[in-house]
């Protein structure tokens, strides 16, 4: 750090933790213990009482920093780029809001808008493979050269894709399915990015709120596809929404930079 921000880096943070041990630091309840910047000796005891700034503190616990700063979950960006040490277990355990970072990701980006035809021709062939109505109402035996035509065609494209990636692929996607990796992504962070610099395009000196785009259940799905295709955001707006209610206009497009989740 002294070599990245200089000798007094640690004027850049309210508090500095180390040894966290993680994810057995979401886990436990543990105490603080500070320790002497100048000879690095961490001291005997356990540290009571506030947080200091410009202290660095060993071990300790998210519930132990809960207690001494009166930080609840949702008060916390807890930012880290590992799956299950920093993402999972911090929002599973102690409900921090949570920041995944996927260097991954703007070549992820790049690719995917590039093979976005392919993904489409993907998604044809699998319906008709599988919801098409041939598939309904044709005999199995008759339509089975038709389902397996369908099938090579949706491998030799798949793997086409897959080699866009590199040796081992999609990090989010193998054809139109997602991998297990993006499955964890969306359901354990609340937000996530190629580079923590991405925040800057936005004013965090006051205060920001992330809106969610709108995910629809399959149930959900057709209704909501039928008045997008019959009438205008404006109609909507202006016939209400049934209750009572006056709807605000949400601005859910998401950023080229920071992917925004439910």
């Amino acid at each position: 750090m002294s070599y990245i921000l200089g000798t007094s880096w640690r004027s850049y943070f309210d508090f500095v933790f180390v040894n966290g041990d993680k994810p057995r630091w979401f886990a436990e309840d543990i105490k603080f213990k500070e320790i002497d910047t100048q000879t690095g000796v961490i001291h005997l005891g356990n540290h009571e009482g506030e947080l200091r700034k410009e202290k660095v503190y060993s071990g300790g616990s998210a519930a132990e920093f809960r207690r001494t700063t009166g930080m609840t979950g949702k008060d916390t960006l807890y930012v880290g780029d590992h799956i299950y040490g920093d993402v999972h277990k911090s929002k599973k355990i102690s409900g921090i809001r949570t920041l995944l970072i996927i260097p991954e990701l703007d070549v992820e980006e790049q690719i995917w808008k590039s093979e976005i035809g392919r993904v489409y021709q993907l998604a044809q062939l699998q319906e008709k493979m599988y919801t098409s109505s041939d598939a309904q109402y044709i005999h199995p035996d008759t339509f089975a050269p038709v389902r397996n035509e369908a099938r090579v065609m949706f491998k030799e494209i798949t793997d086409s894709m897959e080699l866009k990636y590199g040796t081992m692929g999609s990090l989010m996607r193998h054809g139109i399915h997602q991998t297990h990796f993006a499955y964890a992504a969306r359901k354990y962070a609340d937000i996530y990015t190629s580079n923590v610099y991405n925040l800057l395009r936005y004013n965090l000196n006051t205060w920001h709120f992330f809106v969610p785009s709108l995910t629809l259940l399959p149930h959900e799905r057709n209704s909501f596809e039928n008045i997008e295709n019959n009438n205008s955001t404006e109609n909507l707006l202006a016939n209400g929404n049934g209750n009572g209610v006056e709807l605000e206009h949400i601005n859910t497009k998401e950023s080229d930079s920071l992917i925004q989740q439910v």
